[in-house]
């Protein structure tokens, strides 16, 4: 199931698991209520019941409840995919409420209880119809809950200004990969559905306890009591339950943290990875700039050094096309010249590489760019195509590429300080290849991973670079990439792009066949997130799942910009910073303002106005120099 689908699902009812608290908790409370009710105690004229008849009428009244709360559940999840009205809804679910607790209790009685200190009656079906609406309170509450933490999570990781949407898938992510996050998600939603069931539950229930006192201030004010205390004993239980069952559930990574802490770094490598990816031409923008990103990369990069620790970056594709900035940037080559002033250590290509609008693309120009900025730099470009070749450049990229080369090897500091190597792959999807219609022929992304992975794990002394960690830097998208981890041996990190996915915390996935756990990561879209991971590799090149982590950095304008990509920017595309900065009127001779523009197709509006003017404008100004610059080129 997909993340959306989870989302869908959490408007109506969680799983009966989930709800188990708040029924639960109504038949403790039950079953120590101050009173039964008066037809649920036939034998009240008789002689007190022994210690051990009390005990098995209480196991039947919890069994009862119990089973009315799950069913009440249940009912109300199923008839809610039914069209069947509210009313009708609300009917189902009482009647199959009230029926699951006669059922149930009457059952466990017959089986425990001799028949003169048998309960049951007709008014438990009533009693039933309570608990399952308790039980469906607390689901309810239990649901609300959930999306609301999910939601405030998501915005803690990624920033208060994402949207709701976003924040809960986000949050829903990192409940997903973080045990402390699931923990404290499950606990917070136990209290809040224990709490909502309980006062459901509670309610009817103080008041038949009270009904003889009601006319009186006091009778009222022990009912309120009698609720608030049933409330308050509900939310424990549901969060100490919510918490027990989480860690029950989690124990094997409980055990694994508890065991790294005492452990320590002594037998692990630390490194840190900073990377972005799918750029889209957002040299400027509400947010932030690439020049923040310059700047809060230097600062990661002087704190990683402060603590004696190898820094790496990568640029994992899709850094052009997508914004209307592109028109005005040489086929991809500001932005990448931009980038490669960050100095990375490795980038990749996305599928829009070589895009020049209309659904055609340019491989001629993105070959030139590469080439041009290399010359300028006056460097080797670090540039990784493991899985692509280009039909009409033959050693571009590829098995035998020169300049997109099949992977690199880095150096970090080890654990005593010596310098320690690390592979690195660069995988691309196959779209790229369908955009540029055969141009560029597309590689199977696992098949190559697994060969270059194999030849860098290889010794030396056979023809192999002795490698035993290998980074894959991958435009393939979060789906790929989780198959990526479990199909192809010998990964110990993915950076990943191309799905847009802004990843909290590191997800992980297990490789059945190598039985490492795979840390896979990706810092969303348009310069607006970048990913610190700091990653402990063991000695055998996998990476530890219990002292590895990751932070998203926000990139916004608070960030002070970095002076040399901005000059950079600025003189490339001088008329974007005036552009991004400047404020708009939409004050044109119009008799439709911008508030309603719905409804007035075919007609002007001063929205049109304002867009199509500052389109020509923009368009005009630039075609000159355009022209002429892809002239120089010998291009179109």
């Amino acid at each position: 199931m997909d993340s959306a689908e989870a989302i869908k699902q959490d408007n109506g009812l969680k799983p009966l698991q989930e709800s188990v608290h708040s029924t639960l908790l109504s038949a403790v409370a039950e079953a120590d209520a101050p009173g039964l009710p008066a037809s649920s105690s036939k034998s009240s004229a008789k002689e007190p019941a022994s210690t051990s008849v009390r005990l098995r009428q209480a196991a039947a009244e919890f069994s009862g409840t119990m089973a009315a709360g799950i069913a009440g559940c249940a009912a109300w999840a199923l008839l809610e995919r039914v069209p069947s009205g509210g009313l009708a809804r609300v009917a189902g679910t009482g009647v199959i409420s009230g029926s699951a607790r006669v059922l149930a209790k009457g059952a466990l009685e017959t089986l425990l209880l001799s028949k003169s200190d048998r309960t049951t009656s007709t008014a438990d079906f009533a009693w039933g119809v309570v608990d399952g609406f308790a039980g469906v309170a607390g689901s309810l509450a239990d649901a609300r809950v959930g999306r609301a933490f999910a939601s405030a999570l998501g915005m803690r990781y990624l920033g208060a200004d994402i949207g709701v949407e976003m924040a809960e898938l986000t949050g829903r992510k990192a409940i997903e990969s973080s045990l402390a996050d699931r923990l404290l998600s499950y606990t917070v939603r136990g209290i809040g559905g224990g709490a909502a069931g309980g006062f459901a539950w509670s309610v009817p229930h103080s008041l038949y306890n009270h009904r003889n006192q009601l006319d009186t201030g006091q009778g009222w004010a022990d009912a309120g009591k009698e609720v608030a205390f049933n409330c308050a004993f509900g939310a424990g239980v549901g969060g100490a339950l919510g918490a027990s069952i989480t860690a029950a559930g989690n124990a094997r990574d409980i055990v694994g943290y508890a065991a790294a802490r005492l452990k320590g770094d002594a037998d692990v490598s630390r490194v840190t990875l900073l990377h972005f990816n799918d750029l889209h031409s957002s040299l400027v923008g509400e947010r932030g700039t690439l020049s923040q990103l310059a700047t809060e990369v230097s600062t990661l990069r002087a704190r990683s050094a402060a603590a004696n620790r190898t820094a790496f970056l990568f640029d994992l594709g899709d850094n052009y096309s997508g914004n209307v900035a592109s028109s005005f940037t040489g086929v991809g080559y500001v932005e990448t010249k931009g980038i490669n002033l960050l100095k990375p250590d490795a980038f990749i290509a996305g599928n829009h590489v070589a895009d020049i609008g209309r659904g055609r693309v340019d491989v001629g120009a993105w070959v030139n760019n590469i080439q041009r900025i290399s010359r300028e730099l006056d460097r080797e470009l670090p540039a990784l195509g493991t899985n692509m070749e280009l039909v009409n450049y033959p050693g571009f990229a590829g098995p035998s590429g020169k300049i997109y080369k099949p992977y690199r090897i880095l150096q970090m500091k080890g654990r005593d300080g010596a310098l320690e190597r690390v592979g690195v792959i660069g995988l691309t999807t196959e779209e790229l290849s369908e955009t540029a219609h055969g141009e560029v022929l597309y590689l199977n992304a696992k098949k190559e991973g697994q060969r270059w992975i194999d030849h860098l794990n290889k010794p030396q002394s056979e023809g192999g670079e002795g490698v035993n960690r290998v980074i894959a830097l991958t435009h393939l998208g979060r789906s790929e990439d989780i198959k990526l981890a479990t199909q192809v041996r010998g990964i110990s990190y993915i950076a990943g792009a191309h799905s847009h996915d802004a990843e909290p915390v590191l997800l992980w996935a297990r490789n059945p066949e190598t039985l490492w756990d795979v840390p896979i990561m990706q810092a969303g879209c348009k310069g607006k997130w970048l990913a610190e991971t700091n990653l402990a590799f063991k000695k055998n090149g996998a990476a530890d799942k219990y002292r590895s982590f990751t932070t998203v950095h926000p990139i916004h304008k608070g960030i002070a910009a970095d002076e040399t990509l901005s000059r950079f920017i600025g003189q490339a595309v001088p008329s974007l910073t005036p552009l991004s900065s400047r404020a708009y009127s939409a004050a044109v001779a119009s008799d439709f303002p911008l508030e309603g523009i719905r409804g007035q197709y075919g007609k002007q509006t001063e929205l049109g106005t304002l867009v199509a003017t500052a389109t020509r404008e923009g368009v005009n100004s630039h075609l000159p120099s355009i022209n002429a610059e892809r002239a120089a080129q010998h291009l179109e």
